[in-house]
C-alpha cells in the first residue's frame, strides 16, 4: 500500500516474510516489527494526517500491533502476549488517532502523533477504551464510529476519547440486523440488512438506510424489501443490493428504485463503487 501523500510504500518481502517501508523515490527499505503473510487483513493502514502506517504481525509466536512513521522510522509496538492476532481497525480521518483491538479484544483509540517527534511512552499501551469486545463491522468516521453488536447498529461520538466515557456515549441507530450481513457508510448515509420477523429465514430481509445527519437520534428507513445490502456509494445516494437472488442491483436510497446490473450468481461483496 502507498501513503496518502504518495511518498512511501508499505510492502511484504516474501523471502523474509516481513513487512518493510521505503520512500518511493529511493532510499533503503526499513524492516518493520512482526512477521506476517502477503494476504494479512487490516495490514498497512495509512493515516491521512501524515506518513503513519499501522500493521500487525508475530514475534516469537506472539501477535504484535505496531505503528510507524515512514519518514523518520519512529515505531511503537503493542505486545499482546497471545497468539491470536491484534490488529488496527482504522485511522480517524484527517487525524493521527488510531482505532485498534487490544489483547482483550476491546477496541481502543490512541493518538499516534508523538511518532512525528519522539514518544516518551507507548500510546498503544494507554489507549482509551472505545468499543466492547463484541463490536463488529466497525467503520471509523471523522466524528463518529459505527458498528454492529449482536442485532443492533450503534454509533459512538469520537469526542468521548477526551473524556474517557465512551461506554456512556453509545447511540442505538437500528435493530434487527440480519446475521452474516454487513453495514456500510457512504456520504451521510448508513445502510444495512434487517429482518422483520425471522432472522433465520433468508427470505425475510430488507435494506434499511439511516440519514446520519440526524445523529444521535436517527431512525432507519426501509428502502428495498426482500433485498440484502452491499456497499454504499461515496455520495450516500445509492447502495448495491441482491434482491432475492436476482443478481446485482443498485438501489436509489432516496426513492427505493432499483436498477439490475447482472443476473443471479453475481458476488455482492465484490461489487465496488469507483
Amino acid at each position: 500500500s502507498v501513503s496518502n501523500d504518495g511518498q512511501y510504500l508499505f510492502f511484504w518481502d516474501s523471502a523474509q516474510g516481513r513487512n518493510f517501508v521505503q520512500a518511493v523515490n529511493g532510499g533503503a527499505a526499513v524492516a518493520l516489527p512482526g512477521t506476517n503473510d502477503a494476504n494479512a487483513r487490516s495490514n498497512g493502514l495509512w493515516s491521512e494526517a501524515g506518513p503513519l502506517v499501522a500493521y500487525w504481525g508475530f514475534e516469537g509466536g506472539v501477535s504484535v500491533l505496531s505503528a510507524t512513521n515512514a519518514a523518520n522510522g519512529q515505531t511503537v509496538t503493542l505486545n499482546s502476549g497471545r497468539s491470536a492476532p491484534i490488529a488496527p481497525v482504522g485511522w480517524r480521518p484527517g487525524t493521527t488517532q488510531l482505532v485498534y483491538r487490544d489483547a482483550t479484544n476491546f477496541v481502543r483509540i490512541a493518538d499516534m502523533g508523538c511518532l512525528n517527534g519522539g514518544c516518551g511512552s507507548n500510546p498503544l499501551e494507554t489507549g482509551v477504551e472505545l468499543l466492547p469486545a463484541t463490536a463488529g463491522e466497525i467503520i471509523v468516521g471523522r466524528d463518529w464510529v459505527y458498528y454492529r453488536d449482536g442485532e443492533q447498529i450503534l454509533a459512538v461520538n469520537l469526542g468521548c476519547a477526551g473524556s474517557g466515557n465512551c461506554a456512556g456515549s453509545v447511540s442505538v441507530l437500528g435493530a434487527n440486523a440480519a446475521p452474516q450481513t454487513l453495514l456500510d457508510v457512504g456520504g451521510n448515509t448508513l445502510a444495512y440488512t434487517a429482518y422483520t420477523q425471522d432472522a433465520r429465514n433468508p427470505g425475510d430481509r430488507e435494506v434499511r438506510a439511516i440519514n446520519l445527519g440526524c445523529l444521535p437520534s436517527c431512525q432507519p428507513q426501509p428502502v428495498a424489501v426482500g433485498a440484502v445490502a452491499g456497499l454504499v456509494s461515496s455520495d450516500g445516494g445509492y447502495v448495491t443490493a441482491d434482491a432475492g437472488g436476482s443478481g446485482l442491483n443498485t438501489v436509489n436510497l432516496s426513492n427505493g428504485s432499483a436498477t439490475n446490473l447482472s443476473g443471479a450468481g453475481a458476488n455482492l461483496l465484490k461489487a465496488r463503487w469507483s
